[in-house]
């Protein structure tokens, strides 16, 4: 077992790392490649794959001009010191990033959930298997974070080959076979414009929700502290990457597909959330249980504190997992805007969390308590929210039949 063979410190550098791309990948194309399932023409599709590509491109680059001018001025301002060697890494990181966007909605418009599964498991034994390898001799934060990285390009790599290996869809072949005019660059960028002014914000923001409190409880309480809460998110967001994102991959072709033809959607949404409640509820419910006792066994005994971690943090996780579908729903329910204000102010909320329990308590628990609460809250809101925009949109799709 990993955990076995690195310290809660070592994962807490690789948290703090990862909380970085986390927070910059998904503006390194703009959100473009998430569009790539709406176009109904192949040769559209293929020139939004090369525009997110060609922002990427740039993205990267100009990252690595600013590390380059002003490292050791970020490194200062965001205490980013146990990991400041490793940030020249990023610029390639998030042209990986983007690359694998990129293969991975084109792989959904083909629906080729097969193939995704696939390489998402190969990538995973390829990587857990490094870790291991290289914690044998040399188990510090360094060996993760290099892994990791090299991680991401090996999973892009192997996403594209999968594009272009042997059963793509008919479409995609002739795609393959035509030439996308530049000229349609601009076009396409104009007409799918929500995406990187709405979409895009809503999607770093979102990750920051993610990031920042890494990066706030390893500058509040430490490495270490860092390192239990993120091996704890790891563990609670396993139902999600697992359940959630495949019934995500499945779902948003689906209803995007449903609503394209007139049909009510509603009814879809909430019979996939209430799937996910059937399924994931157990997992959860585990580890409120016991979680303490069950990350002291699976993980060894120093990784109790992250149990008392996850006791606090399963029911918000198990409502992000129900949340999938309402996501998924949004750019389908013309959301984006409102998807954008509530990850606002899940930001806000979950940030506030952990500072009212460093300022007021002074307490690495009672930080991650609040913003476990603060999480549930927030997740609740948004799928009733989502439910009921579902609603309105099949009430007024009957209004127009009745016209």
């Amino acid at each position: 077992m990993i955990t076995r063979l690195y310290g809660p410190e070592a994962f807490g550098q690789l948290g703090l790392y990862n909380a970085i791309v986390h927070l910059l990948g998904p503006a390194a194309a703009l959100t473009y490649p998430i569009a790539l399932v709406l176009p109904k023409s192949e040769v559209d599709a293929k020139g939004l794959a090369y525009v997110s590509l060609t922002i990427a491109a740039v993205i990267s680059l100009l990252t690595g001009f600013v590390l380059v001018i002003w490292h050791g001025t970020i490194t200062d301002i965001f205490d980013l010191g146990v990991i400041s060697q490793y940030l020249y890494l990023l610029p390639f990181v998030l042209f990986f990033t983007a690359a694998h966007q990129v293969a991975h909605q084109w792989l959904i418009r083909g629906q080729r959930f097969s193939a995704i599964a696939r390489v998402s498991v190969l990538q995973a034994i390829a990587v857990n298997g490094a870790q291991a390898i290289a914690g044998l001799f040399r188990p510090v934060g360094g060996a993760l974070i290099w892994i990791a990285s090299l991680g991401r390009l090996l999973h892009a790599t192997m996403l594209i080959l999968a594009v272009r290996g042997r059963g793509n869809h008919r479409g995609s072949v002739e795609a393959q076979s035509k030439v996308v005019r530049p000229d349609s660059f601009v076009k396409l960028t104009r007409q799918y414009w929500d995406f990187p002014l709405l979409r895009a914000p809503e999607v770093i923001i979102s990750s920051a929700a993610q990031s920042v409190p890494i990066m706030l409880l390893a500058a509040f309480y430490g490495p270490s502290t860092a390192g239990y809460f993120t091996i704890c998110r790891t563990v609670m967001g396993l139902p999600t990457q697992l359940i959630g994102k495949s019934v995500g991959d499945v779902f948003y072709p689906r209803i995007a597909s449903a609503a394209a033809e007139g049909k009510l959607i509603s009814g879809l949404l909430i019979k996939a959330s209430l799937a996910l409640v059937i399924v994931g509820i157990w997992p959860y419910l585990t580890v409120m249980l016991i979680g303490p006792y069950l990350f002291a066994f699976v993980f060894g005994g120093e990784w109790l504190q992250a149990g008392e971690f996850a006791r606090w943090l399963a029911l918000g996780a198990f409502l992000n997992l129900v949340n999938r579908p309402a996501v998924q729903a949004m750019p389908v329910l013309s959301a984006q805007g409102l998807h954008l204000i509530f990850t606002i102010a899940g930001l806000v909320v979950r940030v506030g969390g952990l500072l009212v329990g460093y300022l007021f308590l002074n307490s690495a628990l009672a930080s991650v308590a609040i913003f476990g609460l603060a999480d549930l809250a927030f997740n609740v809101a948004r799928v009733i929210v989502v439910v009921h925009r579902a609603r309105y949109f099949d009430k007024h799709l009957l209004t127009g039949r009745r016209a």
